[in-house]
C-alpha cells in the first residue's frame, strides 16, 4: 500500500472519531444544561437568612424574632427587627405567656428594633421552653389584629452574637476544671 492510499483509507475513521467526538460533547452540554432547566433557583425561595423568625403584622415586617435565655423558665431577652413602609407609626404589642407586654413603637417609613442595644434590652420575666426549644410570642397592633409565632430560644454561649443580650441576672455555667490527673497509657 502506498502512503497515499494509507492516508485515503485513515480520512473516513479520522473523520468519524471527530464526528462521534462532536456528538457527545453536544448530547454532553445539552444534558448538562438541562440541569439548570429543571432545577429552581435557591435564591428565588424564601429562608430565613438569621437565628430568628420572621412574621409580617399589618403593614410592617419583623425580622430576626427570637428570645436569649439561660434556661427554662428563667428570664429571658426578647429581640425583633421591625420595618414600617406604611405612612403611620404603628405601635407593635409583643405578649409571651405571663409575662408584661413589651410595646415597639415602629415610626412611619422607618424601622426599630427590641433589644438593639445592651444597654436598652426587652425583658421576659420567665421562658416557657429552655434554650434550643422554640417559645410563643403573640405580636399585635390595635387594627392590624394578631400574629402567633414560635420563636427560637437561644443560649447566651460566651462567643456568642447575643451574649451581650443575656437577660439581667444571668451568671454563664462555671467552665470544667481541668483535670490534675496523671494521663494513662493504654
Amino acid at each position: 500500500m502506498t502512503p497515499r492510499s494509507r492516508r485515503a483509507a485513515q480520512q473516513p475513521t479520522r473523520r468519524r472519531s471527530t464526528v462521534l467526538t462532536s456528538a457527545l460533547a453536544l448530547t454532553a452540554a445539552v444534558t448538562l444544561s438541562g440541569c439548570q432547566g429543571t432545577s429552581p433557583l435557591q435564591t428565588q425561595k424564601d429562608y430565613e437568612p438569621s437565628d430568628g423568625v420572621s412574621a409580617t403584622v399589618g403593614p410592617v415586617k419583623l425580622r430576626n424574632i427570637l428570645v436569649v435565655s439561660g434556661k427554662a423558665t428563667g428570664p429571658g431577652t426578647l429581640v425583633a427587627w421591625a420595618d414600617n413602609p406604611s405612612t403611620a407609626p404603628v405601635t407593635l404589642t409583643f405578649t409571651a405567656g405571663q409575662n408584661k407586654p413589651i410595646n415597639l413603637l415602629v415610626p412611619a417609613g422607618g424601622t426599630a428594633s427590641l433589644s438593639g442595644q445592651p444597654d436598652r434590652l426587652a425583658a421576659l420575666s420567665s421562658v416557657t421552653n429552655p434554650p434550643g426549644g422554640l417559645t410563643p410570642i403573640t405580636i399585635s397592633t390595635g387594627s392590624a389584629g394578631s400574629v402567633p409565632v414560635e420563636v427560637p430560644v437561644l443560649y447566651p454561649y460566651e462567643n456568642s452574637p447575643y451574649r451581650t443580650l443575656a437577660p439581667a441576672g444571668y451568671t454563664p455555667a462555671p467552665k470544667p476544671a481541668a483535670s490534675t490527673a496523671p494521663a494513662v497509657e493504654s
